[in-house]
């Protein structure tokens, strides 16, 4: 890495001191009645553009610092927004022992046997402000017909717009539950302010060593039906 002047060095540090300032402390010292949607969205910013200015140091190169930090900024705060989203989740067993054994084929030699057998929402596209419903059902089956531990994680994950890697939230829940099959229901409120862009919503279970996990994805769209552009890339338009 190149040798820094004295005065690069006086700047680099005034950019990222002030892009965690910016950003961070704003998080904390916002409007008491803001949704938590907001405050980690600044949250995330203040993280990214701290991280993104680091990059740009690590560089060697001054416009890679401010560059690194308004795009970590974005990314950041796109990430951080998933903070004020709440995943409403219930599930209740609908076949026993018996009845999934039959319907499956499922022998007792196999072990331990974990499924996601389904997993739909009616709604690929979604505008801010309103819900969305997912639903489906998993299996899971032992040797012998007796109450277990069964682990759900319900992950919400937002598509980064310069990666295009998925990044998640999760959420889970332990269950003690009869060998079977259960259906789940989870319902989404979308926060008024949420970020347009790809979403993917995904269930996992486990029990012991075995998991299983399916995922659908959705969009947050504008109301208006026009294309969406989020750091100068179009993501998707309205149909």
């Amino acid at each position: 890495m190149g040798t820094f002047s004295k005065k690069t060095i006086k700047s680099i540090c005034f950019v990222v001191l002030m892009c965690f300032l910016t950003f961070s402390f704003t998080g904390c010292a916002m409007d008491p009645n803001a949704s938590n949607t907001e405050k980690g969205a600044a949250t995330g910013a203040g993280a990214g553009a701290l991280a993104g200015a680091l990059w740009g140091l690590s560089t060697g190169k001054t416009d890679n610092v401010v560059k690194g930090a308004f795009v970590g900024a974005l990314v950041g705060g796109a990430v951080g927004a998933l903070a004020g989203w709440v995943v409403d989740y219930k599930s209740r067993q609908v076949a026993d022992y018996r009845q999934t054994k039959t319907r499956t084929g499922y022998k007792p030699t196999q072990g331990e046997w974990v499924r996601v057998s389904s997993l739909n929402t009616s709604q690929k596209e979604i505008d801010p402000g309103k819900s969305i419903n997912f639903n489906g059902e998993y299996v899971v089956m032992t040797p012998e017909d007796k109450e277990i531990e069964v682990k759900e994680v319900r992950t919400l994950m937002i598509q980064d717009p310069e990666t295009k890697e998925f990044v998640p939230k999760s959420d889970e829940g332990t269950i003690t539950m009869k060998p079977g099959t259960r259906q789940f229901d989870s319902n989404i409120p979308i926060p008024a302010n949420a970020q347009p862009g790809n979403y993917k919503f995904a269930l996992k279970v486990a029990h012991q060593d075995k998991e299983a996990q399916q995922e659908v994805p959705f969009s947050v769209v504008t109301k208006q039906g026009k294309l969406i552009v989020i750091i100068g890339e179009p993501v998707f338009a309205m149909k």
